[in-house]
C-alpha cells in the first residue's frame, strides 16, 4: 500500500473522522491525474471530490466533475454509498471522473401545420472558412424539417421560414442535407426528392435573406414508405431504408444513376391543405437495392421481409453500411458487392440507429422502450453490450453528441428526448448475458408546447443544439449539454502536496 503525505488541515477541520481509500481515473488524457491511492473523508460528495481533482490538476479555474463507481453516478456521500452497497471503509473505491455537463435549456419552438417527422441541421462554424461549397456565413446555421403535410421547410435558428419545398404526394418521413446547397426528402409516396437550396443577399441579418428550394430530381425504386436516409459526402451517395424491407443505394449525382424503370402509382387521400404539383422532374433509379437476406437464398427459405427502419453508412468506411429491421436484425452490408456480411439478431424490433464511432458501437432504439448498444465487429461475441432504460414508449430517434464520444440523445413516442452517457451502464446484468443496464438518462427534455404527444425525430448539432420534432407540430431547439465550470473563482483546497498520493482533511465542501 502506498504511503500518504497528509495535507495541512485548517484549524476548523475535524482531526478525526471516517475515511476511505480511493483511486481516481478518467478516459480523457487532458485531465488525467495520478492513479496513486488517496485517503479521503467518507463525508465527501461530488463537490468535495471535484475539489480534489482540481487540486491535483492545479487548475486556475475550477472544473466541476461527476464521479462514477462501477458505472453508476455517485449522488450521495461516500459513506452513504458504502452503506447502501454493504461495503466497509476498508474497501478501496475506484472512481471514474468525467466533466460535469449542464442540462439542456429550451431556446425556441417553431410551429408547423402538421406533425413534424424529421429534422436535420447544417452550419458553417463560427471560426469556419468559406469554400466553393459554402453558402452560409461563419456562425450561420439552417434547420431542415419534414412534415406530415408533405412539405419540407428550412428555418433560421431565430424561427424564420426561409424556404418551403412542396411536391411530394404524401407525408415526408425523413430529410437530410447533402451540402449547404442541396438536400433530400423521403416520403410515404415511396420516392426521394433531391432539392437545390439557394440564398441571396445573405448577411448576418436573417430577415434580409431571400431563399429558394427547387426540386432537381426524383428517385424511384422502393415499393413502400421511405423511413430514413443517410448521406455519405465522401462517396457522393446516399442510403434509404424502406417499409418494403429493402435498403436503397443511390448517387447524389443523378447523372450517375440509371433511369427509373417503373414509376409506382401512389394512391392516397390528399389533404386539402397539402400543396401538390405535377411531377415533371427527371426520374432516376437506384445503384442497387439491398435485401434483408443473402442473395444466394431462395424466396422459399425465408418469410416476407419486415420493414427496414433505419440505415447508416459505416462511420469510417463508407464502402460498408448498417441497417436495422422490425424483424429484430442488425445487418452489415458490403456496398461494393451488395452482400450481407453479418447479421445480429436482437430481442425486439429496432426502430432507430446511430453510430458511436470512437467506441465502435451502434446504438439501436427499440419498440421495447430501451436502447441497446452493440459491437458490430466480427470479433465481438456478445450481441448486446449494454442497455439504456428510461423511455416508456418506443425509441424512434437517436443522434450522437458532436462533442463527446460518450453522449447521445434519443427521441421517444413517450413525448420526451433523453440525454445519455454510455459510461453510466450500472453494475448489474440485465439478462445474464454479460450486458449491462443503465440507471437512467442524464437529462429528460419535455415538449415546451405543453401539448405533449410523440417525438418522431432528433438531431444533436454542435452549432444549433438538440433539435427535435413531433406530434405537437413543432420543431423544438434546446441547448446541447455542455461542460460546466468554464468560469468562476478558483477552488481553494486546503494545503498541497505536489500532486502526490495524500490525505485530504476537512469535512467541508466548496460548491463549484
Amino acid at each position: 500500500m502506498a504511503s500518504f503525505t497528509p495535507l495541512t488541515a485548517s484549524a476548523e477541520a475535524p482531526t478525526s473522522q471516517p475515511q476511505v481509500q480511493i483511486k481516481l481515473f478518467t478516459r480523457h488524457p487532458d485531465i488525467a491525474v495520478s492513479s496513486a491511492p488517496l485517503l479521503v473523508p467518507t463525508s465527501l460528495k461530488r463537490y468535495g471530490l471535484s475539489q480534489i481533482v482540481n487540486h491535483l490538476l492545479d487548475t486556475s479555474k475550477p472544473t466541476p466533475f461527476d464521479f462514477l463507481i462501477d458505472g453508476v453516478f455517485l449522488q450521495t456521500t461516500l459513506d452513504e454509498y458504502l452503506s447502501q452497497n454493504g461495503l466497509s471503509s476498508e474497501t478501496t473505491l475506484t472512481l471514474e471522473y468525467v466533466r460535469s455537463v449542464l442540462p439542456p435549456v429550451h431556446l425556441a419552438s417553431f410551429e408547423h401545420d402538421d406533425w413534424v417527422s424529421s429534422v436535420a441541421t447544417i452550419s458553417t462554424p463560427a471560426d469556419g472558412q468559406g469554400n466553393k461549397g459554402t453558402l452560409l456565413l461563419p456562425g450561420q446555421s439552417r434547420i431542415l424539417s419534414g412534415s406530415f403535410d408533405g412539405i419540407a421547410r428550412i428555418w433560421s435558428p431565430s424561427g424564420d421560414i426561409l424556404a418551403e419545398a412542396s411536391g411530394h404526394s404524401g407525408a415526408i418521413k425523413t430529410v437530410g442535407w447533402i451540402s449547404q446547397k442541396h438536400f433530400l426528402t423521403g416520403s410515404i409516396d415511396r420516392t426521394v426528392r433531391l432539392w437545390s437550396y439557394d440564398e441571396t443577399d445573405s448577411t448576418d441579418d436573417d430577415f434580409a435573406i431571400t431563399s429558394t428550394a427547387t426540386p432537381i430530381a426524383e428517385f424511384h425504386g422502393h415499393k413502400s414508405t421511405i423511413n430514413s436516409l443517410s448521406v455519405s459526402s465522401s462517396k457522393n451517395q446516399f442510403l434509404t431504408a424502406s417499409s418494403d424491407g429493402t435498403i436503397g443505394l443511390w448517387s447524389t449525382n443523378p447523372d450517375s444513376c440509371p433511369p427509373a424503370s417503373a414509376i409506382p402509382q401512389f394512391l392516397t387521400r390528399q389533404s386539402k391543405k397539402r400543396k401538390t404539383t405535377s411531377s415533371n422532374l427527371p426520374q432516376f433509379g437506384p445503384l442497387a437495392i439491398l435485401t434483408q437476406y443473402q442473395q444466394s437464398l431462395t424466396t422459399a427459405t425465408h418469410s416476407a421481409p419486415q420493414p427496414a427502419s433505419a440505415t447508416i453508412f459505416h462511420p469510417h468506411d463508407p464502402q460498408f453500411a448498417y441497417s436495422t429491421t422490425w424483424s429484430h436484425a442488425i445487418l452489415t452490408h458490403d456496398l461494393l458487392t451488395t452482400s450481407i456480411i453479418d447479421t445480429r439478431t436482437t430481442s425486439h424490433p429496432i426502430l432507430s440507429l446511430c453510430a458511436l464511432p470512437s467506441l465502435s458501437l451502434l446504438a439501436c432504439g427499440s419498440s421495447a422502450r430501451h436502447i441497446t448498444l452493440h459491437d458490430p465487429r466480427a470479433s465481438s461475441t456478445t450481441v448486446s453490450q449494454a442497455t439504456l432504460r428510461g423511455h416508456t414508449n418506443a425509441v424512434v430517434g437517436l443522434s450522437p453528441s458532436p462533442k463527446s464520444e460518450f453522449l447521445l440523445v434519443s427521441a421517444g413516442h413517450d413525448g420526451f428526448c433523453r440525454v445519455w452517457d454510455v459510461r453510466a451502464i450500472g453494475s448489474s446484468s440485465a439478462t445474464g448475458d454479460g450486458s449491462w443496464v443503465t440507471q437512467g438518462s442524464l437529462y429528460m427534455i419535455k415538449r415546451e408546447s405543453g401539448e405533449g404527444g410523440k417525438v418522431f425525430g432528433v438531431e444533436w448539432s454542435a452549432e444549433v443544439g438538440i433539435v427535435s420534432g413531433g406530434e405537437d407540430k413543432r420543431v423544438q431547439v434546446n441547448t446541447g449539454v455542455d461542460v460546466a465550470g468554464q468560469g468562476g473563482d478558483a477552488v481553494t483546497v486546503l494545503g498541497g502536496n505536489g500532486g502526490k498520493a495524500g490525505k485530504v482533511g476537512g469535512a467541508g465542501e466548496v460548491k463549484l
